[in-house]
């Protein structure tokens, strides 16, 4: 690892200046998440962007053209929660286990069971049209019965106006 890289230089960091780098690293790898995930949601599956399904995997994600950067230390992503130091650390990791509850909701299009609602659905509205399709005809029906009352050589009489 060459010395001007971040994440070799994040190691010989002054303590002050590695809490906002190390932050805004971990607060980078929840919002590309964030992104991965409404990619998914937009495309209906899932593509090949990293997923960090654990901690560790967290620590170990190295981006470094998306300002991602792998630690090497565990307590980054297990902090303390009544350490008031770690307030931010303790809100991201949060944040990173609300991203992952939202990926294990998630359903590809071609999951059975988004397949079995889709069809249930078109059912009831194929339903739904058949019903009103019927009540229209009724009304019809009805609009000639009385134009034929009112005016029996109605244009409207004829046969190329026959609906049915």
């Amino acid at each position: 690892m060459h010395e001007d890289q971040p994440s070799a230089r994040a190691k010989r960091m002054p303590r002050d200046e590695k809490r906002p780098f190390v932050e805004s690293t971990l607060a980078a790898k929840v919002a590309r998440m964030e992104e991965i995930l409404a990619a998914w949601k937009r495309l209906r599956r899932k593509t090949v962007d990293f997923w960090p399904s654990t901690r560790e995997e967290l620590r170990n994600w190295d981006d470094p053209a998306r300002g991602i950067f792998k630690f090497s230390d565990p307590w980054i992503t297990s902090p303390k929660k009544d350490d008031p130091l770690q307030k931010t650390l303790v809100e991201l990791m949060a944040q990173f286990e609300s991203v992952r509850r939202k990926l294990k909701n998630f359903k590809e299009a071609g999951d059975p069971e988004i397949i079995e609602k889709a069809n249930k659905d078109l059912k009831q509205l194929n339903s739904e049209l058949m019903s009103q399709i019927s009540r229209l005809q009724l009304v019809a029906t009805e609009f000639r019965k009385e134009i034929k009352r009112k005016i029996p050589d109605s244009k409207y009489l004829r046969r190329e106006w026959n609906l049915f």
